[in-house]
């Protein structure tokens, strides 16, 4: 009983990790594409005053 119980959770957790694995779609929301210093606003590439 209690290996039969052990690959159950075992099927159950590997199917479990495959429905929550995030898309690339997903994870490019969370790209830091600005950020704020000094009150301001820069964008990736820009060139910051010295």
């Amino acid at each position: 009983m209690r290996k039969t119980k052990m690959m159950l959770l075992g099927v159950l957790l590997a199917t479990a990790g495959a429905s929550w694995t995030a898309t690339a779609a997903g994870i490019d929301q969370y790209a830091l594409k600005e950020f704020t210093a000094d009150f301001t606003q820069f964008h990736i590439g820009d060139t910051v005053p010295a």
